[in-house]
């Protein structure tokens, strides 16, 4: 399993506008925004910023204001832009509980902000679930009644339950894309 993390997110945003960190900063602070999703400190911004440059994703330029201090304006790269693109259209997202809470949400934030369809990427994050529950099911069925049979079944439960949610986010953004 690969490791969580916003850098991606910090991809769309900067797809969505250049701007500076404590702009990006903004988006990670606000409930209506990405607050509820990742908790994330003014030096981890900085410091995916660094990485996300290192790697060549971004580029800044430090400018001059006329009421604050110098500031770098992050933007996209070419490289970036493909890096977001596989990750806003992963075929296999994962299906554990952590990965749905924080990129699955990040990933129908930045679309919606990119103005891109949510649709395939609810799809595929219900396919990745469906599987992943129908392996459950075979693990935990093969198990005498136990403490691993009751480990997996909750597992197996906690799939049903994200894929009724998986539906009523699939309802809000197809009512959203509508109005």
């Amino acid at each position: 399993m690969s490791k969580i993390s916003p850098d991606n997110v910090f991809l769309g945003l900067l797809a969505a506008q250049s701007c500076h960190g404590y702009q990006l900063l903004d988006h990670f602070r606000d409930v209506n925004r990405l607050s509820s999703v990742w908790n994330l400190s003014t030096s981890q911004l900085y410091s995916i910023l660094k990485r996300l440059e290192c790697k060549e994703y971004i580029d800044g330029r430090e400018e001059e204001s006329v009421d604050a201090p110098m500031r770098t304006v992050y933007w996209l790269t070419d490289k970036g832009k493909t890096r977001l693109d596989a990750w806003l259209n992963e075929p296999y997202p994962s299906a554990s509980t952590r990965a749905i809470r924080t990129e699955f949400l990040s990933r129908l934030y930045i679309c919606r902000l990119l103005k891109r369809p949510t649709q395939d990427i609810i799809a595929a994050q219900r396919d990745s679930c469906q599987q992943h529950r129908k392996d459950l099911m075979q693990q935990r069925d093969a198990l005498a009644a136990g403490a691993g049979y009751l480990s997996l079944d909750l597992r197996v439960r906690e799939m049903t339950v994200i894929m009724g949610w998986l539906e009523i986010a699939e309802t809000m953004f197809n009512n959203i894309r509508t109005k």
